[in-house]
């Protein structure tokens, strides 16, 4: 008897090469997918945290900022005060200045 194929007959070889084939293309769109989705998040993860620091932060650095530029009691009690940061480094070094020259030899 001779195999005579039909209109209706399937060529299962072709058909499983298709299947495989299509197999293979979804699973690639799929890790390429996967991988802009993490991509995209790691940049707005970066703008969100990194580039914009929070208010908190902010809010931290202006108020050490205005500590060391401005006068201050420290403790009323020991009669401490604190002096900004710039005008302590100056008279350090002119203190520095006339003990070096205070200094024999």
């Amino acid at each position: 008897m001779e195999s005579k194929k039909t209109h209706g007959d399937l060529n299962l070889t072709l058909l499983a090469v298709i299947g495989v084939i299509s197999a293979v293309l979804l699973l690639e769109i799929v890790v390429v997918v996967e991988a802009y989705v993490y991509h995209t998040q790691e940049e707005e993860i970066a703008a969100k945290q990194i580039n914009n620091p929070s208010w908190e932060l902010s809010q931290l650095i202006s108020q050490q900022q205005a500590e060391l530029n401005s006068y201050r009691w420290v403790d009323r009690e020991k009669q401490r005060v604190s002096i900004p940061i710039d005008r302590a480094i100056k008279r350090y070094v002119e203190l520095q200045a006339e003990r070096a020259a205070t200094r024999p030899g």
